[in-house]
């Protein structure tokens, strides 16, 4: 007997994961979910389907930046040990506590040991007091200034301490190598920036055309004055300005993206879309700004670039950041010839500055003196708010000649625009400004000046330090040293030098220069991840670095971990996106598409466009190609480009390149290989080594001593280190060379085997053809697909390691980890060993989903165009209407194609009366549906309704439809003139000559576009689910296509309601994916013409496939029933037949779906605490100490000093302690994540916290670890004396409570879901941007019923589910003793007039709350308060007594929801 055969249906989500089991006919499987309780076992009918709920992961970026932040300040801590190790037998001899009072300088003086206890931190006061330091160095930069411009004078030790502690902790960014002693005043170092900016331009295949004629090729004349202008310029216009005259651009658009480039060097603030506006963004990214001075820039800006403009574009962004940096520093030096004169200056402005604000605010604004000098905040207590003034812009108060720290609140924005608000800075600029003392209107235009240039009032310690290169200090600390070290010899002990460890120089520079490279890693063994290889057990030094730490076997480890794996090949490592084979795939990839006068372009024509375009130019054009061909055509060419698309063939534009061969151009160079690097493969092979290497490394001196060891010249190794390569692509050297297939050679009848490359460059296939096309009889038409599937089986692995080598995110990986649990545990349950087919949908990622920007924005932008070439009246008048549309409106396709359409039909090229828009015209599918589904802009046109009748299913489109007149306006919206309002591939797709009907191919394509995905998410389910069921037929279920069948058969679904609907589309897959996979893909046609025969005669339209039968491909199988209809049209169906569609709805109709959720350990936001917040000793509320460990963790110390307080805890653990009279408590504790790490697992020692810090007596721990999740099942008795349980997940805790939420799914009738959609949809309509609802439209009804759209809600639908929950979902066993929300339920019973009183829009609303209530999505309260203000703001928070009831029962089930497992069970004792 044949085995039985199951279909899974599966819809994945970023936080779901649907399933179903069915039999051939669509009957889900039913089975006995099994529950242990004990030693007793029971047996539960249920259908297999249900829902697996968990939180959507996120990336680790978080963790990552804290620890980084942890790992530089313990570095820093480091270095200052080092430090001292070095001062410390000198200091003895001067303060031997020096060193000890610094360190616990945030201690209290009382708090301090005895002989710390000091008046004075820095000096003990013998020779010196601290009050008399700080008057003689009113910064730590005068100080150095005074070491280094006095030789002749011994420093006390402990100022020179001071200075070279200063340095080391504040060393300044390593972004240059080498020495350098003229930075910030060298021309060079601005000419080498602007010559790489130049480099990186002609890389970037940038499409505008400000660009062809631009260069910032910079001369050595353009640099010196670039140099004195950034010293001595301080308006951002000016600077501005003064580039643009360098560079020759005075003629060129401010909107140019040169001139912008040069905009953001100067400091001003530009959107990503102003400087990119050929990236077609959504509305927020677009929006973003680009600001260098800016926080946010390297923060929140650079992260979202690459998938935004690209990498390319982000690594000009980053080049004008470095020019910006060398700007500032250039300014903030100012010609000074160290950092110490320059800051000193700053200071001495800052003072002069300071002395006349507060000067003319006491003469022209007196009252707000205090406000901007003294206050701190307005307000008091919680309320208490910073305000801006300079007090927080400076970050100190003077408070009875004490200085008292504060947040740096104010920004220098803020500080200069308060300024402008109590100074007449603006009114100075007029004659009729009259002065209270002479000279007031220039310090006032002073003032005004220096704001604009941002030099007003400057700050020693500002972000812009962080421009600062470490060599600045580093020449400082020489000098510094090379003064003070014939009075301190010790200062002048050499040791290895860390740069150069082959050269010896002062021992205390080598620790300002030690920075640990990343490739090395954590030096700690200790660390969880580390892999430091080392040549001994020495501790680690800035100078034994090298001798201790194996630095290459460092970095091949390195480059182990970093190893990205192709797509196809498991375990395979991806080639780097410059390589050159990975470079020559793209190229072919993208040229094998081009025919050449009509005929596809031939090997040797590619040869030829390679060699005389290709290895000339980094940036080719389409128009050095053209030329290039009629060069060897000897007259002028057509391109094209081909494919299986609906469009057909359509004329090469220069969008279509982006394939370069830059590294090819690179090491053909003399100074590296020369051009005999094309016909040596070993020189290939060590460029590829080269590439991959300086892919992975940015440390340049790595990079020389791997260089070395091939065998390179000097001059060689000097060219090739100063190369950039960076990003790695997707795919493998061995899928795109290694794996080859035997091919005969058609002229020489020998067989040769042929790799995926050679057949690219043989043939006219791109790499998807070759690698997934088919023949008639199903194979593969080449056999690498089969190589790939053989080789991934073979090299076997665990799950994990098939996760870790797709390319997809952390939300999809762990959606694929459930994924694979409910598939293994069906399987165990069903006792197979493989599915038949899987049916699979899966909903993409933030990263796959498609870019739209604001509908509105984006045609104003056209219509800017047309007018230039379109001065008629009607245009106008089409754009005034335009600006008064909402973006909303223009949501609706047919406004938005009137627009796109300027206002005419393009089948007739007649006026569209905008009144008649909604009876007379309608939205015509170019390409008809019954060949494709396609309802995208480019396959959509606005025409009159009768053309449309007309038109029917017929394409090409007749003359006797699309008419000379709509043919004229066609080619008008396609051109620039008509503002490119139409794109190409549809104004090609409306022209096809009708003497070119469909194609094949494309018939075949439009089928293929209904059974195949381009998720990547999808692709990734269906790799995995190979790897772990090889022998199951996987289907993928096209999202739209479910989607049309509900709408079909009106199968509701609400997401609001409850979570089954995530089962029901699992069920749906299975119907659905079913019958168009059956219907077009299975079975055997007798031949080719069979095939397109049968094609031909197809009805793609998903209402026509569901309203007929549908058969196997070929066969007369039957895989869809249809009903009998009544009409024509087929809406009313035939009572008394019968159809598959009533096997569905009966399906559909069943309330037993098992939901579970992933129980999770909560992490909170930073570990130890739910809430990062530092709490000062002055707000008194913090609970833990500032340190584990340490002075600051004393008892008690958290008020003094301050501490955290929202301890996070991990999970809850079942306790068991003594009650009273001899009775046994049994709660449900928790610990703090930072005490258990404190404790560990010694179960002594948590008890006894728990008795310590929980109250309890005598606690023995019964389960310690339940996560957060886990189901509390807690009975109860009504007041009529019923019976019953609810069921609960522990969510988290408040004082002695436990905070839940409903586990129970809401089960309700379809006439209620019906209404409950409704309302979503409404709220949907005006909340696609997640804000609150625009309430104003509502309005307008009142209490009477809502008509918006298509949809209708009636105050009669609300008044029954309001009706329908009182009377019916509250009162069933499962919500009726939830705690808290019983009561609620009771009360609401009471108020059913007071909801009647409701405007319609209130009734919509309450309503919604109330599903949410009952809602197992949830801890929040919802807001009741306006049905008579009688209920509580955040009304239905579930909250349990820790304590737990008589027979409460902790309940553990499996991922499916069909093993369920009692933990333990309250007993009476």
């Amino acid at each position: 007997m044949e085995p039985k055969k199951y279909y899974l249906g599966l819809d994945v989500g970023t936080d779901s994961v649907g399933f179903c089991v069915t039999d051939q006919d669509y009957h889900i499987i039913k089975k006995h979910r099994v529950v242990r309780d004990g030693e007793n076992t029971k047996y539960y009918g249920n259908h297999i389907w249900g829902a697996r709920l968990f939180d959507e992961a996120s990336t680790a970026k978080g963790r990552r930046s804290s620890r980084e932040g942890r790992r530089r300040y313990q570095r820093r801590r480091w270095r200052i040990t080092l430090l001292q190790d070095i001062f410390k037998d000198e200091m003895a001899k001067v303060d031997p506590y020096f060193f000890d009072r610094l360190n616990n300088s945030a201690i209290h003086n009382e708090d301090r040991e005895e002989q710390l206890r000091s008046e004075h931190l820095l000096f003990n006061g013998a020779s010196k007091s601290d009050n008399q330091f700080f008057k003689d160095y009113p910064t730590i930069y005068h100080l150095r200034q005074a070491i280094i411009d006095h030789p002749e004078m011994k420093f006390d030790i402990r100022e020179i301490y001071l200075c070279l502690a200063h340095m080391i902790k504040y060393r300044g960014n390593f972004l240059h190598e080498g020495e350098m002693n003229s930075i910030g005043n060298d021309p060079k170092t601005i000419m080498d920036e602007f010559n790489q900016l130049d480099e990186i331009l002609e890389e970037i295949n940038l499409q505008e055309e400000s660009m062809d004629s631009i260069s910032f090729r910079c001369t050595p004349e353009i640099a010196d004055d670039l140099n004195t202008k950034f010293k001595t310029i301080t308006k951002i216009g000016e600077i501005s300005d003064a580039m643009v005259a360098a560079f020759k651009l005075t003629g060129s658009k401010s909107t140019s993206l040169p001139r912008q480039m040069l905009d953001l060097i100067a400091g001003k603030k530009k959107k990503l879309s102003g400087l990119f506006p050929e990236i077609e963004l959504d509305e927020e990214t677009g929006k973003t700004a680009i600001e260098f001075d800016s926080d946010d820039f390297l923060d929140k800006v650079i992260p979202i670039c690459p998938d935004s403009i690209g990498e390319e574009r982000t690594k000009l962004l980053l080049k004008l950041k470095e020019i910006y940096d060398i700007r500032i520093l250039s300014s903030l030096l100012r010609g000074e010839s160290s950092v110490s004169d320059a800051m000193v200056q700053i200071y001495e402005n800052h003072k002069r500055q300071l002395k006349e604000l507060k000067d003319l605010v006491r003469r022209y604004n007196p009252k707000e003196y205090s406000n901007f000098f003294r206050k701190q905040t307005v307000g008091k207590g919680k309320n208490a708010k910073p305000i801006p003034n300079y007090v927080n812009y400076i970050g100190f108060n003077d408070v009875k000649g004490r200085k008292v720290g504060v947040k740096h609140s104010t920004t220098q924005d803020d500080l200069y625009a308060q300024i402008k608000k109590i100074l007449p800075v603006e009114e100075a600029t007029k004659e009729t400004f009259i002065e209270k003392e002479p000279g007031d209107k220039e310090r006032l235009l002073n003032i005004k000046n220096s704001i604009e240039g941002k030099t007003y009032l400057l700050r020693q310690n500002s972000k812009e330090n962080g421009v600062l290169p470490y060599q600045l200090n580093l020449n400082e600390m020489r000098q510094i040293l090379d003064n003070q070290k014939k009075y301190y010899p010790f200062l002048g002990e050499m040791d290895k030098d860390y740069n150069n460890p082959d050269k010896q120089c002062y021992k205390i520079e080598s620790i300002l220069k030690f920075k640990i490279p990343y490739f090395v890693g954590p030096l700690s063994a200790k660390a969880k991840i580390q892999w430091i290889a080392k040549n001994s057990d020495e501790r680690i030094t800035p100078w034994n670095f090298h001798d201790v730490v194996n630095e290459d076997k460092t970095a091949e480890k390195f480059m182990e971990n970093l190893k990205n794996y192709c797509t196809y090949l498991i375990k395979e490592p991806t080639l780097p996106k410059q390589s050159l084979i990975y470079q020559m795939y793209v190229l072919l990839n993208e040229m094998n598409k081009w025919k050449i006068n009509g005929q596809y372009i031939t090997k040797e024509d590619k040869k030829y466009l390679i060699q005389e375009v290709y290895f000339k130019k980094k940036k080719p054009t389409l128009k050095s190609v053209q030329e290039a061909l009629k060069c060897k055509y000897k007259t002028g060419v057509t391109l094209t480009s081909s494919g299986t698309t609906v469009d057909g063939e359509r004329g090469v534009t220069a969008d279509d390149f982006h394939a370069t061969l830059s590294s090819w151009i690179s090491m053909m160079d003399d100074r590296a290989f020369g051009n005999e690097l094309c016909l040596d493969c070993k020189k290939q092979a060590l460029s590829e080594q080269i590439i991959y290497d300086i892919a992975t490394f940015e440390n340049k001196d790595l990079m020389l001593k791997r260089l070395k060891k091939y065998n390179l010249t000097d001059s060689q190794i000097r060219y090739i280190a100063n190369l950039k390569f960076d990003g790695w692509a997707r795919l493998s050297n061995k899928l795109l060379s290694g794996l080859k297939i035997d091919i005969v050679n058609t002229d020489t009848g020998e067989i040769l085997p042929t790799s995926i490359m050679d057949l690219m460059w043989e043939t006219n296939q791109n790499f998807m053809e070759i690698l997934t096309s088919k023949k008639d009889d199903g194979n593969y038409r080449y056999g690498f697909m089969p190589q790939i599937e053989k080789l991934n089986e073979e090299i076997g692995g665990t799950i994990d390691d098939v996760l870790e080598s797709l390319y997809v995110s952390p939300m999809m990986k762990r959606a694929l980890l459930q994924t694979m649990k409910i598939v293994e545990e069906l399987k165990n349950f069903l006792h197979i060993d493989h599915f038949d087919s899987y049916f699979v949908e899966s909903t993409r990622t933030e990263g796959e989903k498609k870019r739209t920007q604001s509908r509105k924005k984006k045609l104003l932008e056209y219509y800017a165009a047309v007018k230039k070439n379109y001065k008629e009246e009607r245009i106008a008048r089409l754009e005034e209407d335009l600006k008064n549309r909402e973006e909303g409106e223009l949501q609706g396709k047919k406004l938005f194609l009137y627009f796109m359409q300027l206002g005419k039909s393009v089948y007739t090229g007649k006026e569209i009366p905008i009144d008649e828009l909604s009876t007379n015209y309608d939205i015509d599918h170019i390409i008809p549906q019954s060949k494709v589904k396609d309802d995208s802009f480019l396959n959509t046109v606005l025409v009159e309704k009768q053309v449309n009748n007309n038109k029917s299913d017929l394409y090409p489109i007749p003359n006797s439809i699309l008419t000379k007149e709509g043919r004229d306006w066609i080619n008008i919206l396609s051109s620039k003139s008509g503002g490119n309002l139409m794109p190409t591939a549809k104004r090609d797709r409306l022209l096809r000559s009708v003497t070119r009907p469909l194609t094949d191919n494309e018939l075949s394509g439009f089928v293929q576009r209904q059974l195949v995905s381009t998720s990547q998410s999808v692709k990734a389910i269906c790799e995995v689910l190979k790897k772990i069921d090889p022998k199951a037929k996987i289907v993928y279920s096209k999202a739209g296509n479910v989607s049309d069948f509900r709408k079909i058969f009106d199968l509701v679904k609400s997401r609001e309601a409850n979570d089954f609907h995530h089962a029901h589309d699992a069920y749906l897959n299975i119907v659905v994916g079913n019958v168009f996979n059956k219907l077009f893909s299975s079975g055997n046609p007798k031949n080719i013409q069979h095939k397109l025969s049968y094609l031909e005669g197809m009805n793609m339209k998903p209402e026509y496939i569901f309203k007929h039968d549908a058969r196997m491909m070929y066969t007369d199988a039957l895989v869809w029933k249809a009903k009998r209809y009544l009409d024509k049209e087929g809406k009313i169906e035939d009572p008394d037949s019968k159809g598959t569609i009533d096997l569905v709805r009966k399906y559909l109709s069943y309330q037993d779906p098992l939901v579970t959720k992933m129980m999770v350990t909560n992490v909170g936001k930073q570990g130890f605490f739910n809430k990062i917040s530092l709490h000062t000793a002055k707000e008194g509320n913090a609970s833990y100490p500032l340190k584990m460990t340490g002075p600051f963790s004393k008892p008690g110390f958290e008020k003094k000093y301050g501490g955290y307080s929202d301890l996070t805890n991990p999970y809850v653990s079942l306790v068991r302690s003594d009650g009273k009279k001899g009775k046994n408590i049994y709660s449900l504790e928790f610990i703090p994540t930072i005490a258990r790490m404190t404790i560990g697992e010694d179960e002594a020692k948590l008890e006894k916290y728990l008795s310590d810090n929980n109250g309890l007596k005598n606690p023995k721990i019964l389960i310690e670890k339940l996560l957060m999740k886990t189901i509390v099942q807690i009975p109860y008795t009504t007041e009529n004396g019923k019976n019953g349980y609810v069921r609960l997940g522990i969510s988290g805790k408040t004082n002695d409570s436990i905070v839940c939420f409903n586990m129970s799914e809401l089960h309700i009738s379809e006439q209620y879901m019906k209404t409950i959609k409704k309302i979503s949809k409404l709220f949907g309509l005006n909340n696609q941007a997640g804000n609150k609802v625009d309430t104003s439209f509502y309005e307008q009804f009142e209490k009477g019923d809502i008509v918006k759209g298509k949809i209708e809600l009636t105050r009669t639908e609300l008044h029954d589910l309001f009706m329908y929950l009182i009377d019916d979902v509250f009162c069933r066993p499962e919500y009726e003793g939830l705690p808290v929300l019983s009561t609620t339920f009771q009360k609401l019973k009471m108020h059913i007039v007071d909801f009647e009183t409701l405007t319609t829009f209130n009734q919509m609303v309450q309503l919604i709350n109330l599903i949410k209530l009952i809602s197992c999505k949830s801890v929040r309260g919802v807001d009741l308060t306006n049905i008579n203000n009688c209920f509580p703001k955040n009304c239905g928070i579930i909250m349990i007594s820790k304590n737990l009831t008589l027979n409460t029962k902790i309940i553990q089930t499996s991922v499916t929801g069909l093993y369920e497992k009692v933990l333990f069970t309250v007993p009476e004792d």
